[in-house]
């Protein structure tokens, strides 16, 4: 279909809706925001989303500033959706290729213990406080004796600073503290079981069950509420996913990741026994525990094929058309069909003859040049573990060089150093803004890399030379 008219130009319809979605009201722009999608062919169409996408990406965005994220999320989804519609999957707009994160995500809660409303509740006590159960009614949480206290509220409302900014447990301390709320409040989930609350929901009458749809509001942080959100299974379930979240990303190999942002070994078994942990509680929430651990498993998995994917360059899953070959025009047949000189000459005598002989020997070393230029012959950079060799041997603070005789000292050494780690080390471009240190100290930083990498049995011979 043809939908040039030439009325106007090609922008003017985008600078309308735009214009039209800023002055409507969220009620009406709900009901015209259908004919947008119903149109998104046309949008993408050749003539319309090159002068178009930048237009629908800022209308689309002013929009999505507008709604409310608790009261208007079906119409942000449709906006998400469409977005997705019009671009291309190798399009890299929304991809947040650097991993960022949304730190204006921020809880507030109660963090003046002298001003606590609770100092030491029981979870049975500050139920029969905080709930008013009609005679003849089922209670809906179970009874536990773990102590809900401020200690609990500080310690769970906390995590969620970490769960916004994951990479602060990349630091010593903050990770000593995230280790100590994550197992204080897994402990309480842990005590705190919701077995029973399936069954006693099954007694309930029909017109008394609540309504089963889910709204992905922001909690509140009252310490009233939250001997109630821990007996909530859908609270638990959040907050869990929550930890496998961060558990993956902190285990991840992301490729904006700085060199000491990674784990220890007793940080990585650490996370693998909570992760084990928090997927058994997973699996023992009600209702049906197991298939909602199964579908957040293969959530992650694909989250992980994700992130693999933007490590590598965002190669785009399109694949390209195969041009259909021409047929052969009648000139091209008959220059098919005409022999080279070169052709005549090889067939003859096996070799090209050049007109010198010493040109002739120079030409026909090797028939193809290309496979000539990558011989080993004409290899001339040195293995970059046997020229770093004697750098690691004087790294040794027991071999006690003299500064004016260490390698990494000479300048003609650094130059050659530089030039070799640019083409063979794959440690010299892994900083984007590394700072500003001597080159001899530089140098002693990747050589120490380098001797981290060499294989054993060549270490062993250099030591033994």
């Amino acid at each position: 279909m043809n939908y040039f008219v030439d009325i106007c130009t090609t922008t003017v319809p985008f600078q309308m809706l735009a214009d039209m979605f800023d002055m409507l009201t969220l009620e009406k722009s709900e009901q015209v925001f259908s004919i947008v999608e119903e149109n998104v062919n046309v949008w993408k169409s050749a003539g319309f989303y090159d002068a178009g996408k930048n237009f629908l990406l800022r209308m689309c965005n002013d929009l999505i500033r507008r709604l409310s994220k608790s009261q208007n999320t079906v119409f942000c989804g449709r906006i998400q959706l469409f977005l997705s519609r019009l671009f291309p999957l190798s399009e890299r707009s929304a991809l947040n290729l650097m991993s960022q994160f949304n730190l204006d995500n921020v809880t507030i809660f109660n963090t003046h213990g002298d001003e606590s409303k609770f100092k030491t509740v029981s979870h049975h006590d500050s139920t029969q406080e905080f709930m008013e159960i009609e005679e003849g009614e089922m209670a809906d949480f179970p009874s536990s004796s773990f102590p809900i206290d401020y200690n609990l509220y500080k310690r769970f409302w906390s995590l969620q600073d970490y769960f916004r900014k994951p990479l602060q447990c990349y630091e010593k301390s903050s990770w000593k503290t995230f280790v100590s709320h994550a197992d204080e409040v897994l402990k309480a989930f842990d005590s705190c079981k919701l077995d029973d609350l399936k069954s006693q929901r099954k007694k309930l009458d029909h017109s008394k069950q609540m309504d089963t749809q889910t709204f992905f509001a922001k909690y509140l942080t009252s310490e009233k509420l939250l001997d109630l959100q821990l007996s909530d299974s859908n609270f638990r379930r959040y907050v869990l996913v929550q930890f496998l979240i961060v558990f993956q990303y902190l285990n991840a190999q992301v490729k904006f990741k700085s060199a000491s942002q990674t784990l220890t070994d007793d940080q990585t078994a650490w996370i693998k026994t909570a992760t084990e942990k928090v997927t058994s509680l997973i699996k023992e929430t009600p209702p049906d525990g197991d298939k909602f651990a199964e579908s957040v498993d293969h959530i992650l998995q694909r989250e992980e094929n994700w992130n693999n994917w933007k490590n590598e360059g965002c190669i785009s899953y399109v694949r390209e058309k195969l041009s259909q070959e021409k047929e052969p025009t009648e000139k091209a047949r008959v220059r098919a069909k005409r022999k080279r000189v070169g052709d005549d000459l090889m067939a003859s005598s096996g070799k090209i003859n050049m007109g010198s002989p010493e040109l002739t020997r120079l030409w026909n070393i090797n028939a193809n040049n290309m496979e000539a230029c990558k011989a080993d012959s004409r290899i001339f950079l040195p293995n970059i573990n046997e020229y770093f060799a004697e750098a690691i041997d004087q790294a040794d603070p027991d071999a006690m060089i003299e500064d004016e005789y260490i390698l990494l000292n000479k300048p003609y050494f650094q130059w050659r150093s530089l030039r070799l780690l640019a083409r063979r080390s794959p440690h010299f471009f892994t900083q984007l803004n590394p700072p500003f240190i001597p080159l001899n100290k530089y140098l002693e930083i990747m050589v120490n890399k380098i001797a981290q990498d060499m294989p054993v049995s060549f270490y062993h011979t250099i030591l033994c030379e």
